[in-house]
């Protein structure tokens, strides 16, 4: 059995449901953070057909050997400004479900400080008001536990293995691949820069955040030029 932490519409806390892996669950359109690493190892077994959940820029960080690419500052993809992105992705893959799953602090730092695992499900009709509530839930009243504070890396992917997103905190950058090219999602939300990108045009600047080294840049721009159609 999986367990997995619904919340509710006006619920202050989340509830405890239990069910069977593959089953339907009624209210499924509401957010679901996973409450128990059967549910995260499950989300993340689906999500590595797309994102490899093990990797680190400046490394490629997709399965595919090529797609679609373009990149996204972090803190706009770990928020609700993504949301538009992310509803249009589903229309155009036709998804029934988002995935999304906390790599960074891993699993065991979130079940023994929060007691929750890093993640959710979200069924297709649901991304927008899914997304908002998944990321700001409070486990147990604790701002700091919520996703959206405490991620430090993350993927996202459709259930039609058709697009991801991985994104990395220290990097200040998120980016997506699709299988296709540009669609709406491509003018449907926040501003998105081309794989060529000079990251220090849109990192911080000097002094805040991690620097990169001048190897690690060309290594990122090698990795996003050998791997973009």
């Amino acid at each position: 059995m999986v367990k997995e932490l619904r919340i509710e519409e006006g619920a202050a806390a989340a509830d405890v449901v239990t069910r069977a892996p593959g089953n339907d669950m009624e209210g499924m359109a509401m957010s679901a953070v996973f409450g128990d690493e059967h549910a995260w190892d499950a989300c993340r077994k689906q999500i590595e057909a797309v994102v490899d959940t093990g990797a680190h820029f400046p490394q490629w960080p997709f399965r595919v050997d090529a797609g679609q690419v373009a990149v996204f500052e972090y803190s706009i993809v770990l928020s609700d400004v993504i949301v538009p992105v992310l509803e249009s992705l589903v229309d155009q893959y036709e998804d029934e479900e988002v995935l999304m799953l906390g790599l960074d602090p891993d699993l065991a730092y979130y079940r023994e400080f929060f007691g929750f695992a890093p993640g959710m499900r979200l069924a297709a009709d649901s991304v927008g008001r899914g997304y908002r509530k998944g990321l700001s839930w409070e486990p147990n009243g604790k701002a700091i536990g919520a996703l959206m504070f405490s991620l430090n890396a993350f993927a996202l992917a459709g259930s039609s293995g058709s697009w991801g997103f991985f994104a990395q905190r220290d990097w200040d950058i998120a980016i997506l691949m699709t299988a296709e090219d540009r669609g709406d999602w491509s003018t449907s939300g926040p501003k998105w820069f081309a794989p060529d990108i000079e990251l220090d045009e849109i990192r911080p600047p000097a002094g805040w955040g991690m620097p990169l080294s001048d190897l690690d840049k060309a290594a990122f721009a090698n990795a996003i030029q050998d791997h973009t159609r």
